[in-house]
């Protein structure tokens, strides 16, 4: 399987961005993932759900479901910058 990192953002919420890692079955392409995701957003209602969360819970569901996927929560442990000096 390969794993593909996604950043999902609220634009709309005070929520910080999330990470998702999504295990894709071999010969699956990482655009088609994208695609599905797109799919799903139009597809599934976001008024159906009481945040946004859970609409991208939903909607990562649903495509994984679709390409034969898995998914999860990647912890994140902070932000580093880097700057010149």
């Amino acid at each position: 399987m390969d794993e593909q990192i996604l950043i999902l953002h609220y634009p709309e919420s005070d929520w910080g961005d999330d990470l998702v890692g999504f295990h894709l079955p071999e010969g699956c392409d990482p655009m088609r993932l994208l695609d599905e995701l797109n799919a799903q957003q139009d597809a599934i209602s976001s008024d159906d759900y009481d945040s946004l969360q859970d609409y991208a819970d939903a909607v990562c569901h649903a495509a994984a479901q679709t390409l034969g996927a898995t998914w999860r929560y990647v912890p994140q442990c902070g932000t580093l910058e880097f700057r010149y000096e």
